[in-house]
């Protein structure tokens, strides 16, 4: 069966979008791109053990900010804003609904490599892998550059109904890199993540399970499960930062003139 051609354009398009052109950035910035999107360190397996248990533990953190950031209402003069916010949300929901319709396990495997695998690599060679480390040179805080970041990953997504838990991710792949010193990391977690959402789907849709992982932590009466994926998620954290914390620290060099040109544009 042939393709349906969205999905195969929209596969050329990511890659084109995100996976080239930070390579290209990274060749011109240090002329080994490995080196400068930091993966040639590799990080402790533990480490990628630890933040996959991560991504399971923080669904209904994320669920319960999803919840909250659903109900954002706009001061009525910014009422156009809120217009488009929701068409361009509703634009993206049917998009996803295209990727999501998975009738087979062929299909799944399809979305699997659309949705999981070609995002988290693009996605984070060009926001944790570049900009972050960029944001790193120019603000010299780690902290404010991850948190900016995050902010410009989840505002790319043009999901505004849902700019807060992707944030949320945003900070902990961050965090995952810093202490890590490994892109591989952050890919891995935003494979597991968006990996995640899609099998969930497949499963409902084939009635293989009986809850809704959406759901999960989001309305008061789960409010059992929020706190324990707080608690958890906390651990977790606490754990990843301590197994990263012992990697040969990556030294931050000084922007090159082309990458301080970066800045003055």
């Amino acid at each position: 069966a042939m393709l349906p051609s969205p999905k195969l354009m929209q596969t050329i398009s990511s890659i084109g979008t995100f996976i080239l052109p930070p390579i290209f950035l990274a060749i011109l910035f240090d002329g080994r791109p490995a080196r400068y999107l930091q993966l040639s360190s590799k990080p402790k397996i533990m480490s990628f053990l630890i933040l996959g248990l991560l991504m399971l533990a923080t669904i209904p953190i994320i669920n319960w900010l999803s919840e909250i950031n659903s109900h954002l209402a706009l001061p009525s003069f910014l009422s156009s804003v809120e217009k488009w916010m929701k068409s361009s949300e509703e634009q993206a929901a049917k998009l996803t609904d295209v990727f999501l319709n998975l009738n087979s396990f062929g299909e799944l495997l399809f979305a699997l490599f659309m949705i999981a695998l070609i995002p988290a690599i693009g996605e984070e060679f060009l926001f944790r892998g570049l900009l972050q480390k960029l944001l790193t040179q120019w603000m010299k805080n780690n902290h404010v550059a991850i948190f900016t970041t995050a902010a410009l990953f989840s505002a790319m997504h043009m999901q505004f109904y849902g700019f807060v838990p992707r944030m949320f991710l945003g900070v902990i792949l961050g965090y995952s890199v810093l202490w890590s010193g490994s892109l591989w990391i952050s890919i891995t977690g935003h494979f597991i993540n968006n990996a995640l959402a899609v099998t969930f789907t497949y499963l409902a849709k084939h009635d293989k399970i009986s809850f809704d992982p959406d759901k999960l932590g989001s309305d008061s009466s789960q409010w059992y499960a929020l706190v324990i994926s707080i608690i958890i998620s906390g651990i977790l954290v606490l754990w990843l930062k301590k197994t990263g914390s012992n990697h040969k620290s990556v030294e931050v060099t000084p922007p090159t003139p082309l990458e301080r040109g970066m800045f003055d544009m």
